[in-house]
């Protein structure tokens, strides 16, 4: 039987039908599956925490190959059906939605997340992530928001998480998936990618990058100018390199150009 039969037998077996509110599109792409599965080394982390695991596609294989696995899904009825699918064996299902679950014990454990959930809560869940501080996680992500992650100095489609991440993380790998490897098959396209910490970066940078994107077409002292945290700042004499930074748009500024600034900004305001 082929991951695209057992999907639809498990929900002939448990009368279910795919709910839109949960965002469930099911994998069942065994390509795409093993594609995902090989962009991480399981023996160097201590816990594999699985975010939307539904009927375990990914949830199987990473079962044989993590030291410790939780798996955490909002929806009763995909936990009823892991529980069954792991009767009895090592495995922690947790019925919760991850945006409100917290961890009992230390955030900074060496886990790794990975993680499909609906796309409307992509930014929310990255937000989570990040001010977690997790140092690995691999997310199912529409196309388009996979693109905008990926910074360029100058490029339009520049995001703040996009100029965060690049500050502070690297995008290691990256799957892409068909809608076809979907059932049902959702309109849009999916890239599934790996982001790993290699520096620390305060997570007000991030906050503040929201700010200075704020208008994209605006400069970004006019974006600071419009934010009660920010607008006293530029009250403030500023080195000649600085007053040159405020005049660009925020998608203009290099990496470590962002990190000046910011540091500046968050120092002096």
């Amino acid at each position: 039987m082929n991951e695209a039969e057992r999907v639809k037998a498990i929900l002939v077996k448990y009368n279910i039908v795919p709910k839109k509110s949960f965002g469930q599109n099911f994998l069942i792409d065994e390509h795409v599956i093993h594609s995902i599965i090989s962009l991480f080394d399981y023996s160097i982390y201590d816990e594999v925490i699985e975010i939307g695991p539904g009927i375990g596609a990914l949830t199987i294989p990473l079962f044989d190959r993590a030291k410790k696995l939780t798996v955490i899904d909002a929806d009763r009825d995909m936990v009823k059906i892991l529980k069954d699918i792991f009767q009895d064996k090592e495995i922690t299902i947790v019925q919760n939605d991850f945006l409100k679950y917290e961890f009992e014990d230390e955030i900074d454990k060496n886990r790794l997340i990975i993680g499909n959930l609906p796309y409307n809560i992509t930014s929310a869940l990255l937000e989570k992530l990040i001010k977690g501080n997790f140092s690995t996680f691999g997310i199912m992500v529409q196309k388009e928001v996979a693109e905008k992650l990926i910074y360029v100095p100058g490029k339009k489609e520049n995001t703040p998480m996009g100029l965060f991440l690049a500050c502070g993380y690297k995008i290691d790998g990256a799957v892409q998936v068909k809608s076809s490897s979907f059932f049902p098959s959702p309109k849009v396209d999916s890239t599934f990618i790996r982001i790993d910490k290699y520096d620390d970066i305060d997570y007000k940078y991030y906050l503040l990058f929201k700010i200075m994107f704020k208008d994209n077409n605006k400069a970004i002292k006019n974006c600071l100018k419009q934010n009660k945290f920010t607008k006293d700042y530029l009250s403030k004499t500023h080195r000649e390199e600085i007053n040159a930074l405020l005049l660009l748009r925020a998608r203009q500024l290099t990496v470590s150009q962002a990190k000046y600034l910011a540091k500046d900004i968050l120092s002096n305001k």
